[in-house]
């Protein structure tokens, strides 16, 4: 939640063009949730969401 919503509010802050601001928004969404998914990955399969993984357990 945080790389999306300080994404977003950076954004607003880089340039008055509301184009730029999109696709850097965009940007640093996809490369934090990309740091993440690597970082996490091996630790959790990238599950952010608890249920997934409580689930994940249960049926294994």
């Amino acid at each position: 939640m945080a790389v999306v919503v300080g994404s977003g509010s950076r954004a607003t802050n880089l340039s008055h063009d509301v184009g730029v601001q999109l696709l850097a928004d965009y940007l640093a969404t996809v490369f934090g949730l990309g740091i993440l998914i690597l970082l996490l990955g091996p630790v959790s399969g990238a599950h952010f969401n608890p249920v997934v993984r409580l689930a994940e357990w249960w049926t294994a």
